[in-house]
């Protein structure tokens, strides 16, 4: 979003004047409709961004299919995402933290209740890591690996193109 490129921008500026970071570009754009060639980049890494790529969007196959056009062949995805835990008490206690605790808390710090309502209703309906990796083998990925974290309230998953 335009919002997190101009904070990007602006944390940017600081490592540039602090350590001297350089030749770094932010692109705002439509991850259906990128604006980079086939097979540019090794590797894409996603970080507690996919579920709004994914969760409940009728376009979430050619956001997919996008992200694999610009892999180069043997590219990785890397995934870090909210997940679903499998196992039953853990899943009802992460729930009870995303649809009671995590709203109100979040909407109380950033004045957005809106938004951590939005997070916890997304991440609370959201899938297990074993379900991602069937969505991006259905795309065209091939699944490297799959790891739940904390107590599979977290997922991380990596595939290949």
């Amino acid at each position: 979003s335009g919002e997190m490129l101009q904070e990007a921008r602006r944390k940017l500026k600081r490592l540039q004047e602090q350590e001297g970071v350089r030749d770094i570009r932010f692109i705002e754009g439509d991850v259906a409709h990128m604006p980079f060639e086939e097979s540019m980049f090794d590797a894409i890494g996603i970080t507690f961004g996919i579920r709004n790529l994914l969760y409940g969007n009728p376009n979430a196959g050619r956001h997919l299919e996008e992200i694999l056009r610009v892999l180069k062949p043997g590219g990785r995805l890397v995934v870090l995402e909210s997940s679903k835990p499998e196992h039953r008490v853990w899943r009802m206690l992460n729930h009870i933290y995303l649809r009671f605790i995590l709203p109100y808390l979040g909407g109380v710090i950033s004045g957005s209740l809106k938004a951590y309502s939005y997070l916890g209703k997304s991440s609370r309906d959201y899938y297990t890591a074993k379900e991602m990796g069937s969505i991006l083998e259905n795309v065209g990925f091939r699944m490297i690996s799959s790891d739940s974290l904390f107590m599979g309230s977290v997922m991380l998953v990596v595939a290949a193109k």
